[in-house]
């Protein structure tokens, strides 16, 4: 029977120090707070403003009028999604991790909080 062990011990040495020499540079990266001033831009800024129209994933659309409730600036009428059973329980799944604890389930304003 042929032994691995010295090849097997030595090949896992080898990946050990590879992977904790990558983590050295993880004590050389700059730190650099909200708007504080820094030299990696030309201007001495730290970031660089999102560009016009840009949206964060996963949020809506500044003219979406299913989250704003509004087109071209004025209320909606109408609810602009078809109600369905799947709409509305997703509504109360929503509702009730975000708002009940303050405005209570039944949404009378009687939450844990208050």
């Amino acid at each position: 029977m042929k032994t691995i062990g010295a090849p097997l011990l030595t090949g896992s040495a080898m990946l050990v120090a590879a992977f904790l020499a990558g983590c050295g540079n993880m004590d050389h990266q700059d730190n650099v707070r909200p708007f504080a001033p820094s030299n990696h831009f030309a201007n001495g800024a730290s970031a660089r403003p999102a560009p016009a129209h840009a949206v964060a994933r996963g949020s809506p659309a500044p003219d979406d009028s299913a989250a704003t409730g509004q087109k071209d600036g004025v209320p909606l009428a109408k609810i602009p999604l078809r109600l369905t059973r799947e709409l509305l329980e997703r509504g109360q799944v929503e509702f009730n991790a975000f708002c009940s604890a303050c405005h209570g389930e039944d949404g009378y304003g009687n939450g844990i909080v208050v």
